[in-house]
């Protein structure tokens, strides 16, 4: 197979799309490909496979499979009697490719193991329970856990919410079918404190509402795994939910403004300004002046948005809050966060009314 050389040519090159020519053959196009696309792939490669270990060798002969170029990959797609074959991502302006790559298992296997957190349950069937899992390497997946809820299931304490286990799959046509488990981390401790517990499923719920269901996102599986660990840790509930929602934010693509103002970019004077979703964060007094109504943003608060987000989760754990305070943050980002994804978050109600109570009952 010849590499491509800037307009898409080659042998292998059976189907390309690229900007603004997806309904053209490679043969007749006259427009260059970006030069993001224009590295081409070697005859040969070698990839390491994320779950089981195994190093598969993927061989380019000419007219084994069509080359697609699109954007700032490329992949090889099969044709219609040759088994699926692992995408390959390559096409990088200005450096090579990443040596670790999160690929789609080979469909062509039956079973596969998958570290993953239970994020949320559903009762199905008799005694069948549909899992939401938030893998480390493919995503949220949904898999059915059947004869779950029978006394005799071996399997029942691995199919509660936020536990941390590897778990053995199936592939099936509708749903992946769970057949094993193996515990990481069950968080005894936070699940024997109401308010920390309900904290954890703050967090698991907003993974929920933020990711698509097979987008794999290793860097938000981290986030949501120190977030379980530091809240089994004791951590002030409060303080890890407001990292979270600020990192969640971040990785996701919706950082607030804090550092200048978001409407005319000028610097943020030490003064209480105002916070509003609709233009990206922190506005001036100056701009918040011309609208009809915004929340006004103390100091306080301003600068503890600002340590949170710029902090890992261990230093931002010293932060302290006061009731004050912690309300104010907790109506702000709620309000940002309901501006993104257009609906309320349920376990927040049950925050508000554990925020009222002097001790959480502990449950026994």
């Amino acid at each position: 197979m010849k590499e491509l050389d800037g307009r898409g040519r080659g042998q292998g090159a059976a189907r390309v799309a690229g900007e603004g020519f997806e309904h053209e053959s490679a043969e007749h196009r006259t427009e260059s490909l970006p030069a993001r696309t224009a590295l081409g792939v070697q005859p040969e490669v070698v990839e390491h496979h994320p779950v089981e270990g195994l190093e598969r060798r993927l061989r380019l002969a000419e007219k084994s499979a069509d080359l697609l170029v699109d954007g700032g990959y490329v992949r090889f797609e099969p044709r219609a009697h040759q088994s699926p074959i692992i995408g390959v991502r390559t096409g990088f302006r200005g450096r090579s490719a990443p040596s670790t790559l999160y690929h789609w298992l080979d469909v062509a296997s039956r079973t596969y193991r998958a570290e993953a957190i239970v994020l949320k349950t559903n009762d199905f069937a008799e005694a069948d329970r549909i899992l939401v899992l938030f893998t480390r390497h493919f995503g949220k997946v949904r898999v059915v856990a059947k004869g779950i809820r029978r006394a005799t299931s071996r399997m029942a304490g691995h199919a509660e919410p936020l536990t941390h286990a590897t778990y053995q799959l199936a592939r099936g046509r509708e749903l992946d079918v769970l057949t094993g488990a193996e515990a990481r981390a069950l968080y005894r401790e936070m699940r024997d404190n109401l308010a920390l517990i309900a904290a954890g499923w703050y967090v698991a719920e907003l993974v929920d509402r933020f990711t698509a269901d097979r987008v794999p996102s290793a860097p938000l599986f981290d986030l949501l795994e120190s977030a379980l660990r530091s809240l089994d840790a004791g951590t002030s509930a409060p303080v890890v939910c407001r990292w979270f929602d600020l990192h969640l934010l971040d990785r996701s693509g919706f950082r607030p403004e804090l550092g200048v103002c978001a409407q005319c970019r000028k610097p943020l004077a030490e003064a209480t300004n105002a916070w509003e979703p609709a233009a990206g964060g922190v506005i001036c007094v100056a701009c918040a002046a011309r609208l009809s109504y915004v929340a006004p943003l103390s100091v306080r608060a301003l600068k503890s948005l600002r340590y949170l987000l710029v902090s890992d989760l261990d230093t931002a754990a010293r932060l302290r809050l006061d009731a004050t305070l912690g309300h104010e943050l907790d109506r702000h980002l709620r309000a940002f966060l309901r501006y993104v994804i257009d609906r309320d978050i349920a376990t927040a109600r049950l925050m508000d009314e554990l925020r009222d109570l002097k001790q959480p009952a502990r449950v026994s």
